[in-house]
């Protein structure tokens, strides 16, 4: 949903470098980003590699959508992921 949603991968606790020369990021790193595009909520999709508390300290609300085993995140995803997410856009201004 162009303008109203953001996915990305991440972030971590720590800023490591992968063998292949690519940092991954800690929550700090994209808080002003998330800032500067009015984005309001993160939705935790992964295990928790990094406290929720980086974002919500700074005003940016963040929930838990943890997926067990691929089929799960399929029928999840098409069930209630995208009409959760087409809601949440349609009754809100963040990205």
């Amino acid at each position: 949903m162009e303008g109203r949603f953001l996915a990305f991968a991440g972030p971590h606790a720590e800023r490591q470098c992968s063998p292949g020369g690519y940092y991954n990021l800690r929550p700090e790193d994209y808080i002003s980003y998330f800032k500067r595009k009015n984005v309001t909520l993160v939705v935790r999709l992964n295990k928790p590699y990094y406290d929720a508390k980086k974002f919500t300290s700074q005003g940016i609300d963040h929930m838990e959508l943890y997926f067990i085993g691929k089929y799960f995140c399929v029928v999840f995803s098409i069930v209630v992921f995208i009409p959760f997410i087409v809601t949440i856009c349609e009754r809100s201004a963040f990205v």
